[in-house]
């Protein structure tokens, strides 16, 4: 798994630098994991070409469809709490966009193996393979979390400069209930990526769609009924994680998978 990790970690250190000046590119990792999950499909189903990729790409542009309308709906909510809420939710969702494809990076490089794995038809190694990205992705999440507790206002002010006031506490609130969501961000990715990893793509999308219908929901309650601002729409996140990995861990934990946790 380590020795997989690294030319996706080059990649995506490359990559971090390309969101970082205001760019956007999550091509990349996109790429590397479609590639791998078809070949694996291939050698697994026999299908032609053609069919692989259109079996494969369907599922990812829906992802991406719904990620980016979740997001868009989140900052239309967020925008009645006032122009210090928007500003602090943008500035720390910068940050967090970063971290949160680096837990995607990580799933892809460890599901490349099981996709091999699952190609090959040796499930056992595969569960074993599986496993190891579940802990590592687990223990690195977990370890990058609790270090930027500890200096998330330090982390602030040094990527931002000096910010006013207001906009500073609501960032510290936001950043701080986010980042207890990061596990669950990169438990959730493993576990979809595993699936993924065996064609079940359906799966993986179903809970794509609850996550983001779950976090709109939890938006709309705590932000327009109990006027809780940056906090609610960083609990209402927080939350939608949580529902996200546990399900996709469950599902992907099921015996009757070739493959599973």
């Amino acid at each position: 798994i380590a020795k997989s990790l690294v030319p996706y970690a080059i990649l995506s250190l490359g990559v971090t630098f390309v969101i970082a000046t205001g760019g956007i590119d999550l091509s990349i990792g996109t790429v590397c994991f479609g590639s791998a999950v078809l070949a694996g499909a291939l050698c697994k189903t026999g299908v032609t070409a053609e069919e692989g990729t259109l079996w494969l790409t369907i599922p990812i542009i829906l992802d991406a469809l719904l990620s980016i309308i979740a997001g868009m709906v989140d900052s239309a909510m967020v925008s009645s709490a006032g122009e210090a809420a928007v500003s602090a939710v943008s500035l720390v969702d910068s940050i967090n966009i970063l971290f949160i494809g680096m837990f995607s990076s990580i799933a892809v490089g460890g599901s490349v193996v099981t996709t091999q794995y699952v190609g090959s038809r040796n499930y056992k190694q595969g569960c074993v393979s599986a496993n190891q990205l579940l802990y590592a992705a687990a223990t690195i999440s977990t370890v990058l979390m609790s270090v930027m507790l500890l200096l998330k206002k330090p982390i602030l002010q040094m990527i931002y400069g000096n910010i006013e006031a207001d906009v500073l506490e609501n960032a510290i609130t936001y950043f701080s209930i986010t980042l207890l969501g990061y596990p669950f961000s990169a438990i959730g990715s493993a576990a979809t990526a595993v699936l993924r990893s065996m064609g079940k793509n359906r799966q993986a999308v179903s809970i794509t769609i609850i996550f983001n219908i779950l976090n709109v929901i939890g938006n709309a309650t705590l932000i327009n009924r109990f006027h809780l601002g940056v906090a609610g729409a960083a609990i209402s996140t927080t939350f939608s994680r949580m529902v996200f990995a546990v399900w996709s861990v469950s599902l992907a934990h099921s015996k009757k998978l070739p493959v599973h946790f």
